[in-house]
């Protein structure tokens, strides 16, 4: 006979995930609208498996990695987590210069505005507070570059970066809820696709599947 007689909502590690997408959605968007630079026209997903087409770039994928637990007691335990925030972008050579010198400097612009966002002060809890604690700690662990990939006689070239995040938050059985930010606001919100789930803006005209975890905590 069960002894939990209630639902389980979302652990930590999904909320965070979640969080995460959401801020470099909001922010990459609201990047492009103050410099009108093409290159932030970016989609961003979570958990997406499936390989980009290049016409889908630029694109962002975050996805949990892993997670390593410690300070357990009966009713806690502290997760340590990681998170890649994958970049993917592509250029073709023109008069402004060869499309896979173009292709690398747009990919580290990119990465190097998600680090800056995710490594602001303003979201050192990720847009979580009143309730001390739930974000522990939050760190940019590593930056990486992946060999370049070049299809023979294509000028189209792609290529992907990888930011890993780490974020400590605590994993409590009784179900202790964090409390979002007063001023923490966002439009976006997260769709369902066959290719995974996509954030989108509430105001882009897309319809949108109707769920996001944060849902539990507001």
């Amino acid at each position: 006979m069960s002894l939990i007689h209630t639902i389980i909502p979302p652990q930590a590690f999904e909320v965070v995930r979640d969080r995460i997408g959401r801020i470099l959605t909001d922010e990459i968007d609201n990047q492009f609208q103050i410099s009108y630079n093409p290159d932030f026209l970016v989609t961003s997903w979570i958990e997406r498996f499936m390989q980009f087409n290049r016409t889908e770039l630029p694109a962002i994928n975050v996805t949990m990695a892993e997670g390593t637990y410690g300070g357990q007691t009966a009713i806690q335990s502290d997760g340590t987590y990681k998170y890649f925030i994958d970049a993917y972008v592509n250029a073709k050579t023109s008069d402004d210069g060869p499309g896979d010198v173009r292709a690398m400097f747009k990919l580290q612009r990119l990465l190097g505005v998600c680090r800056s966002i995710l490594q602001d002060a303003r979201y050192k809890t990720l847009g979580f507070g009143v309730r001390p604690g739930f974000i522990m700690s939050r760190q940019i662990e590593s930056i990486s570059i992946e060999n370049p990939k070049q299809k023979e006689h294509d000028a189209m070239h792609s290529v992907m970066g990888r930011l890993v995040l780490s974020v400590k938050v605590p994993e409590i059985t009784d179900y202790v809820q964090p409390t979002n930010l007063a001023e923490f606001r966002t439009s976006i919100k997260l769709s369902e696709t066959e290719l995974g789930y996509l954030w989108i803006n509430r105001t882009s005209g897309y319809g949108y599947f109707d769920f996001a975890f944060d849902d539990y905590f507001e």
